[in-house]
């Protein structure tokens, strides 16, 4: 046998071992090549199944039209697979045409709403009606991710709502609306519409009440001008004990409704120096877009 044939022949032999491996079902293997590794998951992802004692079924509803004009919804099933994958068998994925199945009453009841989204086909634009959402089910509870188009923020979402289904604990967020407390429901309606979308119950609470320490997430919505000592002080302590907050706050009000554009600096009541005693800084600029 020459050097040739030799090499041929080791060729062969490993192709047929990974041929077998693949085979038998315990062997697989994935190469993630985009840029920010958008296939590979996260080892709190990874390791979720020792986290869940009984079987998880995650179902993608997704059209079959969908795959053809929109590429991120065969991303979307890679993603999901690769939970599968990493389950030790505790994960199960299934994808499925609501409308071939004969289920869209059953997943738009769940919430899972049909979406419109224009295709172009030979020069010509048109309307195709598509699903794509994902339900979680676990012994008997159900989530449900009622419209999925985006690998960002899809591993985080399907994470934190497999551990809370397994858990059996209710993703709750409070909120904090400083400058306008009755303007939650028509000045924020968008952030609550989609705090509700993404599992989370919204828990208002009022300035100066007591926020509870079991609260998982705490939102403060503006308040540099509004919040006083005994709302800060409640904040301050939450945080204190371990409580996460997100501060959306400006050091700058802009005047939209004279028709001015006028910017003035607004009067820290204490939130900016309570945000500056934890290394936070919210300097008194305007950021422009220069392409608006």
């Amino acid at each position: 046998m020459n050097k040739k044939q030799a090499v041929i022949l080791s060729l062969l032999a490993l192709i047929a071992i990974v041929l077998g491996f693949m085979v038998s079902g315990k062997f697989w293997f994935r190469l993630d090549l985009t840029k920010n590794k958008a296939y590979t998951l996260a080892p709190v992802s990874r390791n979720l199944y020792t986290e869940i004692p009984d079987q998880l079924r995650i179902t993608y509803y997704l059209s079959d039209k969908l795959k053809t004009v929109f590429p991120q919804a065969n991303e979307i099933e890679d993603l999901l697979r690769e939970y599968a994958n990493h389950s030790h068998g505790k994960i199960q994925v299934t994808v499925r045409d609501p409308v071939k199945a004969q289920l869209v009453e059953v997943v738009e009841r769940l919430g899972i709403q049909a979406q419109q989204l224009q295709t172009m086909r030979q020069d010509e634009t048109g309307l195709v009606t598509v699903y794509s959402g994902i339900i979680i089910e676990y012994l008997d509870q159900v989530d449900v991710l009622p419209g999925v188009f985006s690998l960002a923020t899809l591993e985080y979402d399907l994470t934190s709502r497999i551990r809370s289904l397994v858990r059996g604990s209710i993703r709750q967020a409070g909120v904090i609306v400083g400058d306008n407390p009755r303007g939650w429901g028509e000045q924020y309606s968008y952030l609550n519409s989609i705090l509700t979308q993404s599992g989370y119950n919204v828990r208002l609470i009022a300035p100066g009440l007591d926020i509870p320490e079991t609260l998982p997430l705490l939102i403060v919505l503006g308040g540099v001008e509004s919040l006083d000592e005994a709302a800060l002080y409640q904040i301050d302590r939450y945080i204190q004990m371990g409580g996460k907050v997100l501060f959306t706050v400006k050091a700058v009000h802009i005047d939209t409704e004279g028709g001015t554009l006028e910017a003035s600096l607004m009067a820290d009541r204490g939130l900016l120096a309570m945000l500056s005693s934890y290394g936070i800084t919210v300097r008194p600029e305007i950021a422009m877009d220069r392409s608006a």
